[in-house]
């Protein structure tokens, strides 16, 4: 599928995974796939620790060799749909949960790389919206070069090109030559 979609000038943007930890591989190549990261307001790559009943568990953005750019995902305001089985549980994995059920849908603050890779989607539909005649490579090209880099200087695994800049990605694809 990631060869078809790279042969029909598709871009593919995914996420790069919530655990924090290194990733050897990701589908696709590297010139047609954007892997997103999740980064803070403040430029620093996505990593919690929460005390759940029983452990405490890290979560944050996954990285290596592959990881392409952050996008910013913190305080996002996400609609979360529910039904009321989602709420009772007597057998889950951390035991039994029983929580009130208040709505078809609850308004939440969260975020993850599931967040950070619709950003950079908008962002790749807006060059190709400026830009068409782009092939898939030139896009992702424009979309690394328009970073703001974060971490150490230039490319590194944990923040991969660095954050995503709309504005200065914007510019270099309405300058590119083909």
């Amino acid at each position: 599928a990631f060869h078809f979609a790279a042969s029909k000038q598709i871009v593919i943007v995914m996420g790069a995974g919530n655990s924090a930890v290194r990733q050897g591989g990701y589908s696709g190549d590297s010139e047609t796939t954007i892997v997103v990261g999740a980064s803070l307001l403040n430029d620093q790559r996505w990593e919690e620790t929460r005390a759940v009943p029983g452990l405490t568990v890290t979560q944050g953005s996954d990285y290596g060799a592959r990881l392409t750019v952050m996008a910013p995902m913190d305080n996002l305001v996400v609609c979360v749909p529910h039904e009321e089985r989602f709420y009772s549980i007597d057998d889950g994995p951390m035991g039994s949960n029983h929580e009130k059920f208040e709505g078809a849908y609850r308004v939440e603050l969260i975020g993850a790389t599931s967040l950070a890779a619709p950003i950079v989607t908008s962002l790749v539909a807006l060059v190709q919206s400026v830009r068409p005649d782009l092939s898939a490579k030139a896009v992702v090209d424009i979309v690394k070069r328009g970073c703001e880099d974060m971490g150490e200087k230039g490319y590194d695994e944990f923040t991969g090109y660095g954050r995503v800049n709309f504005s200065k990605t914007l510019k270099l694809a309405k300058e590119r030559s083909l």
